[in-house]
């Protein structure tokens, strides 16, 4: 008799339909979050943004050594900037 009390109330495909519910939410929050993901920098783009953050930081080592009045250090700084020396 309880067992037909449970089918007839619906706890029993209650439980059922809730384990349905967190496993696709769980499945959606893991879609969601692949989509946010941008694509792997190949090792070329990689190598292209090393060598782009090293000129910046040279560029701000130079302006600031010419700032503080060391010219001739600055100028070699430059030149090197210039050529590809890094």
């Amino acid at each position: 008799m309880s067992m037909k009390k449970n089918i007839t109330s619906g706890q029993h495909f209650a439980g059922i339909s809730q384990k349905y519910r967190i496993n696709f939410l769980v499945i959606a929050a893991c879609l969601i979050l692949a989509s946010c993901s941008g694509q792997v920098p190949t090792q070329s783009e990689i190598d292209s943004d090393i060598q782009e953050n090293r000129a910046a930081q040279l560029v701000r080592v130079g302006d600031t050594t010419r700032a503080g009045g060391d010219l001739g250090t600055a100028m070699q700084l430059y030149p090197s900037l210039h050529h590809g020396v890094l």
